[in-house]
């Protein structure tokens, strides 16, 4: 379960860019949870660039809530999600007044 501090962190994280904004609200309404999402999947649902989806992608494995692997050659970069992808983005969008 995300904890208060985690969640207030998503807020300000959701707050900053409209992009962010975007990011959360297709991870708070995917029908399933995803296990890793790669830094495309970060481009092509926040508008932002490569450079921008990795900043994101640190910062939310700075909270916690993901582990960031910087791709190599032809892997790509990813988070790997620690909590539903979807509780991340209801939390970003809520802050502490999530469940």
């Amino acid at each position: 379960m995300l904890t208060g501090a985690q969640k207030e962190m998503l807020h300000n994280l959701y707050r900053r860019r409209d992009t962010y904004r975007e990011f959360f609200k297709w991870a708070e309404e995917r029908r399933n949870n995803a296990i890793v999402t790669t830094v495309t999947t970060v481009e092509s649902h926040s508008g932002l660039n490569t450079t921008r989806s990795i900043e994101l992608m640190k910062e939310l494995a700075k909270i916690g809530v993901a582990e960031f692997q910087l791709g190599h050659g032809k892997n790509v970069s990813e988070l790997k999600w620690r909590y539903d992808v979807r509780d991340v983005g209801k939390a970003a969008r809520e802050g502490l007044f999530s469940n």
